[in-house]
């Protein structure tokens, strides 16, 4: 698995991922639906239960955003499993293919109404499965991620919001050279008062990013861009944090000097912890207690494709094995801790206490 490149552009790396999953789903009974893709690998769901109700959803994704000239090939050392994919989103698959194969041995897999949706977007925010991911969740009791946990063995039990949004401007006029500085001044004013828009407090945080600016002063030239990405923990702020955001941009005020172009939105709303999470996590805790496996709960400021998930039911992400992802592409996770999630999720699936 981790030798397949499944940037979410290589659709034939996707889908051969796609095809090993398969295989070993089908080996233990689950029925495969495909929706297939053109600009994205394809997206499957299997079910063990044909009447379409469903015990457990278990979402995990086959894409991620390594390219093959960032590709890092399997590796393993006494204690680690390294390379692409371990930790983000294939080390989960290998886990719930664990816990299924062992619910079948104990004659157990039968009784446990179980839908699995693999989405092939996750890198691009759900933007194919997003409709898919709330169909399927409406029909399920309970859904769970298989992202990686931390090392500490985190159980991601709320998730941000996130929204992006990119700005492009340039000078109109190559005239008056003193607009040079004003459009300077203008794209400086706009990032301060987007990053401003940050809030401790209301769980925000407004980040420029991407930033580039070009200029000339004696043959009058501008142009500007900018990405902002934004993480937010309520929904119900939302909607004035976007409309701060499209304020800061003074289209009116240069709109004889200026040429803004300004797009973006909410990509992801946030996943919050309820009371039923909580009964969930208990639930979840006492396991991990009886089987001496280590887990916490955590939130994370990264969005995923189960906060697109019927939010009325009990969700819990992290069920992949325990790691890390550095920033350089650097990424592993704990061996042994493989089979302690693969046997935790088997025992919260059987509904074996």
């Amino acid at each position: 698995m981790v030798n397949i490149n499944t940037h979410y552009k290589n659709v034939n790396g996707v889908n051969r991922l796609g095809a090993v999953v398969t295989k070993q789903l089908a080996q233990l009974g689950f029925k495969n639906q495909t929706y297939n893709q053109a600009e994205v690998g394809n997206i499957h769901f299997y079910t063990n239960n044909p009447d379409g109700q469903y015990d457990y959803l278990i979402i995990g994704n086959l894409d991620n955003a390594t390219s093959i000239g960032q590709q890092k090939y399997f590796t393993k050392n006494d204690q680690r499993y390294l390379g692409s994919g371990t930790w983000e989103n294939k080390g989960g698959l290998v886990t719930m293919i664990y816990a299924l194969k062992s619910l079948k041995y104990s004659r157990l897999l039968k009784k446990a109404k179980i839908g699995i949706l693999l989405t092939t977007d996750d890198s691009q925010h759900g933007i194919y499965s997003k409709d898919i991911i709330k169909l399927k969740s409406e029909s399920a009791k309970t859904v769970l991620g298989l992202h990686g946990a931390f090392l500490d063995g985190g159980l991601v039990t709320s998730r941000s919001g996130s929204a992006y949004y990119s700005l492009n401007f340039a000078l109109k006029s190559q005239v008056n050279n003193f607009d040079v500085a004003t459009a300077a001044s203008v794209f400086s004013k706009i990032i301060s008062d987007w990053t401003k828009l940050s809030s401790t407090e209301a769980g925000i945080i407004v980040s420029p990013q991407k930033i580039k600016f070009n200029s000339n002063i004696s043959e009058p030239f501008v142009h500007g861009e900018v990405g902002l990405s934004v993480r937010y923990n309520n929904s119900s702020d939302f909607q004035l944090l976007d409309r701060n955001i499209r304020k800061a941009i003074p289209y009116n005020k240069y709109k004889d000097t200026l040429d803004f172009h300004f797009e973006g939105g909410m990509r992801r709303p946030p996943m919050k912890m309820s009371s039923s999470d909580q009964e969930l996590v208990d639930q979840v805790k006492t396991l991990s207690k009886r089987l001496d496996i280590k887990i916490c709960e955590e939130h994370r400021w990264s969005s995923a494709d189960i906060c697109l998930a019927d939010q009325v039911k009990r969700r819990i992400d992290g069920f992949g094995p325990n790691g890390i992802k550095k920033t350089d592409g650097y990424e592993y996770i704990l061996k042994h801790t493989i089979n302690e999630k693969a046997l935790l999720l088997a025992m919260l699936l059987g509904n074996i206490d």
